[in-house]
């Protein structure tokens, strides 16, 4: 045995458990830390008997979103054919998400779901940039805001299959080609 760890054990000193250390600050809480102010305590929201806790993942996404409407108001303030600054990092990020993603994985018509392409695409952006920031958490970490992402992109893809070919051809691709009845 080492020395350090001999000279501990015989002090009665805790054993060193990093998993308690880790999990302390990447597991969702009902308190939130802040350099300075020290641990706040986020309250409950009550709906009748039921009970909706505010954690740090709920504040986090609050924080993401607030910076995407931010950032999408940064875009929307100065209008000008040549972009510079913020306006060219935003423009990237559009484009982007139209040719990479929409057109190439949906094909002609995903032009019509770049918005919500991109919104998403920048909520999630945020959430995990925010996991990066001291204090901070990424909520999508959490199976409840990957679930709830997942939902709604469940939603959106059998709306546009709706949209696209009618309910009953939407309903016949579900089903593979070739299958006897």
């Amino acid at each position: 045995m080492s020395a350090p760890v001999h000279a501990a054990a015989e002090h009665g000193g805790d054993v060193f458990k990093p998993d308690e250390l880790i999990a302390h600050h990447v597991l969702d809480s009902r308190t939130l830390e802040l350099p300075f102010v020290g641990e706040i305590h986020l309250p409950t929201l009550h709906f009748g008997r039921y009970e909706l806790p505010i954690t740090k993942y709920v504040v986090m996404m609050w924080v993401a979103s607030a910076l995407v409407l931010f950032v999408a108001w940064l875009a929307t303030r100065r209008r000008s054919l040549a972009p510079r600054g913020v306006h060219n990092v935003l423009e990237a990020i559009v484009v982007f998400v139209r040719d990479e993603l929409a057109r190439k994985n949906i094909g002609p018509r995903g032009d019509r779901y770049v918005p919500y392409l991109l919104s998403t695409f920048t909520f999630i952006l945020f959430c995990n940039a925010l996991g990066l920031v001291p204090y901070g958490g990424t909520a999508t970490s959490n199976i409840g805001v990957t679930a709830g992402l997942a939902g709604l992109a469940f939603l959106m893809i059998q709306i546009g299959g709706v949209r696209d070919h009618g309910m009953v051809g939407h309903l016949r691709n579900l089903v593979p080609h070739g299958m006897p009845v």
